[in-house]
């Protein structure tokens, strides 16, 4: 059974999430027991990577028997080097220092001993020139003999390459070990070399050695590290590690550094762990030791969301410490939300700061109180009535929406303090969120309660809450707000496009209920537009709108206002154009298919727009399966249907009935050449769809792919992550399917199924996995 539940054990380390805490720690222990069995190094680690995810209080026990079991004899020492550096950073990461420097000892040791081949290879010195300035490097600074010896192997091994291609790639590695001691000299011959321009490793070894030199050519350093980026290092990446070394030095020039790289405004995309080394520095050196200054809280505010994991108290301490109120707020808001699952109480706690800070200065950049108050919506502390209190009643609505489906009782009993424009937003907000569990009465009245004070007739942007709360529920009560309101006095304002958001949805419900019934909201529209500015950008996507109105019971004016529409929007990459052009074709669509093909054929800038086509075709596939996969057929290449037609069948799976779905998909099937390939879509697209209905028919089209053996290889590759949560009719067709492939076939979707079951029956998964077995 090891390699069935050290397979299962990888499985869920790629895909995490599979199972729930008890069903997970049942399975992390019987895979020590496997790995205990097996003894190997790999099948540890991969144990380890898993368990520091689930079971994190083990997880250090599982690194230290990874790096006691031997690595697999006979194994290149790349990866041999890969599996122990793995080793080595979750160890320091743990907080084991001494026995990842064990390891890093015995690694150069080990290395520094290995007697080349017998006729030598650039290969093999190349590689173990690698090995050692990368553990020299996480070793650093200590045994500096050993550490030296490595530099003289790696100059001795360099002497020995002859190719041209391996000497570059092993004067880069020898160079970046060369700067640990000698940083000058490496640097320059680094930068005087003809070769490869020195890497990230060179740079961040040079940091550590010497962070006074890398500030005096810090530019080029950071941006040769663009060009050349090792092991997740980047120009970025080494910013961050730049500040953090003089954050433990000087702690105000490492600050006036980090203001000068504008840290603060590193790229959103860049993961947590970029600024780790930073975090760390700040753990070490304490919040405390930290200058403060109003040149250094942009800083300071983005560390705070990243510190917060780590030390909660600290981040909080940093937060409150900000010398601006506006970006103090903003930070204490972000630990709000770092901690409002993990550390409800410090989560609380930052809340609480700010309401003290707005009580003390009086005003307060509005997202921090409404941040807050969505971080801690579901905990409901006793703080939530206070950010209320003090939060702009125009910035309330939403916030409020999502306290009271969370906890009614309570957001109820604040409601009823509530007055004047407080109110009418929590009142709107809690319907337009909760319409569903407050019924048709309950949520008619709120409404009518903030339609009676008429203060919607000079707030256009309430009049539009009421519009689109309204819509979900009784789309008539919203014609009576539209119709209630003053005559617009400017139709370039913005309250103009508030007007129009409401009345365009108000008519929209409407149609869906009854052909026709919109038919006032379009005119009323279309009057609008026609008063606006001519060249104003939003017109296109309104009067698209329209005629979406217009298509289930005026298909003549639908298809005008359409073409007036698409004219309008021309090539524009604007959001009203691209709204404009989708809203159009879809009600072109619907009242003359051929006119909306030919406008999809000779436009190229409708079809370029991927979003909107999508939303078109699916719109069209709900009308008529067929035609829209047609439709699809026709403008896109079999090689590049295979995104948006799973994007569509999604859509159809869940809004559409079961015979639309299944009509859709059996034209996909018959019209492809790769069977195998399009179920993979198909699969995925359906389980997304999580409409158990069209999910537990899935086994209806597999058929399709008469080789069971591709249709697990297809599954497997791509489909894992929603197999585990298939019905079980789902699952135990896909067992009996699969249950004699052939041993060439990998077995990533019967572990898949094994997990599955072993979530609901563990009994059965883990015989499943025993029958897998050899």
């Amino acid at each position: 059974m090891t390699r069935s539940i050290i397979a299962l054990a990888a499985l869920l380390a790629v895909y995490p999430g599979f199972a729930e805490p008890p069903t997970m720690a049942q399975i992390l222990n019987a895979a020590r027991e496997a790995a205990a069995q097996s003894q190997s190094q790999q099948i540890w680690l991969e144990l380890a990577q898993v368990a520091e995810k689930h079971e994190p209080e083990m997880a250090l026990s599982d690194y230290r028997a990874a790096a006691d079991a031997p690595p697999t004899a006979g194994r290149d020492a790349r990866i041999v080097w890969s599996h122990e550096r793995r080793i080595v950073e979750a160890l320091l990461r743990l907080g084991d220092q001494e026995r990842a420097r064990t390891i890093l000892r015995g690694t150069l040791t080990t290395t520094l001993a290995d007697p080349p081949p017998q006729y030598g290879s650039d290969d093999w010195y190349s590689a173990r020139m690698k090995i050692i300035s990368e553990a020299s490097g996480m070793l650093y600074p200590d045994d500096e003999t050993l550490l030296r010896a490595a530099l003289e192997k790696s100059a001795e091994w360099l002497e020995q390459i002859k190719s041209d291609s391996y000497r570059i790639k092993a004067l880069d590695s020898h160079l970046a070990l060369m700067a640990l001691f000698e940083p000058e000299a490496a640097f320059n011959r680094a930068t005087q070399s003809d070769g490869m321009p020195p890497g990230a490793l060179f740079a961040l070894h040079l940091l550590r050695s010497d962070p006074e030199l890398f500030v005096e050519h810090l530019d080029e350093l950071t941006d040769r590290a663009r060009v050349r980026s090792d092991g997740g290092l980047d120009g970025d990446t080494l910013k961050v590690h730049l500040v953090a070394v003089m954050l433990l030095r000087d702690p105000e020039r490492a600050m006036d550094l980090a203001v000068r790289l504008d840290l603060a405004h590193l790229p959103h995309r860049l993961p947590t762990p970029t600024l780790q080394p930073l975090v760390e520095a700040v753990s070490a050196v304490g919040v405390g030791a930290l200058p403060m200054a109003p040149e250094y809280d942009v800083v300071y505010r983005r560390l705070c969301s990243d510190l917060a994991p780590v030390d909660g108290p600290g981040a909080l301490e940093l937060a409150r410490s900000l010398v601006d109120p506006e970006l103090a707020a903003l930070a204490l808001a972000s630990v709000t939300w770092s901690l409002a699952e993990s550390s409800p109480e410090t989560a609380t706690a930052a809340a609480q700061e700010i309401v003290a800070l707005f009580d003390r200065v009086g005003k307060l950049e509005p997202n921090a109180l409404e941040s807050a108050a969505h971080a801690l919506s579901k905990l409901n502390p006793d703080v939530m009535p206070e950010l209320f209190a003090r939060m702009n009643p125009y910035w309330i609505a939403s916030s409020f929406g999502g306290w009271w489906r969370w906890h009614p009782d309570a957001a109820d009993a604040a409601l009823a303090t509530y007055t004047g424009v407080r109110r009418n937003y929590a009142l709107t907000g809690a319907v337009d969120t909760n319409h569903e569990s407050l019924g048709v009465e309950r949520s008619r009245a709120m409404l009518e309660e903030v339609i009676v004070t008429g203060r919607h007739l000079s707030d256009i942007y309430l009049a539009r809450s009421l519009m689109l709360a309204a819509a979900e529920f009784d789309p008539g009560l919203g014609r009576q707000v539209w119709e209630g309101l003053p005559e617009v006095s400017d139709f370039a304002s913005k309250n103009v496009r508030d007007r129009l958001d409401g009345i365009l949805a108000v008519g929209l419900a409407l149609e869906r209920r009854e052909p026709g019934a919109g038919g006032a909201e379009a005119a009323e529209i279309e009057r609008i537009l026609s008063a606006a500015p001519v060249d104003a950008p939003w017109i296109p996507a309104y009067r698209g709108g329209a005629a979406l109105i217009y298509a289930s019971s005026d298909p003549i004016r639908a298809a005008e206002v359409a073409e007036q529409a698409l004219t309008e929007a021309g090539s524009s990459s604007s959001s009203y154009a691209r709204s404009a052009r989708s809203r159009a074709i879809e009600a072109l669509a619907r009242v003359d298919l051929e006119r909306a093909r030919q406008f999809l054929r000779e436009r190229k800038e409708l079809r370029d727009d991927d979003m909107a086509m999508r939303t078109i075709l699916a719109n069209v596939a709900l009308r008529d399966p067929r035609t829209g996969w047609e439709m699809l057929h026709e403008l896109y290449e079999e090689h590049e249907q295979g995104f948006s037609a799973q994007e569509v069948l999604t859509w159809v799976a869940a809004e559409g009935d079961p015979d639309s779905a299944r009509e859709f998909i059996n034209c996909w099937l018959e019209a492809t050449e790769h069977p195998a390939e399009a179920m993979r879509w198909v699969v995925s697209g359906v389980l997304h769809s999580g409409r158990v209905e069209v999910i537990e028919a899935l086994p209806d089209h597999f058929d399709q792919v008469p080789d069971n053996a591709e249709l697990a290889r297809v599954l497997g590759s791509y489909c894992v992550t929603l197999i585990v949560h298939a019905p079980d009719a789902l699952l135990v067709d896909l067992q009996e399917r699969f249950s004699e492939l052939p041993p060439e076939v990998p077995a990533t979707v019967t572990m898949a199924i094994a997990a599955a079951t072993w979530e609901r029956r563990p009994d059965e998964g883990r015989s499943l996995l025993e029958a897998l077995s050899p």
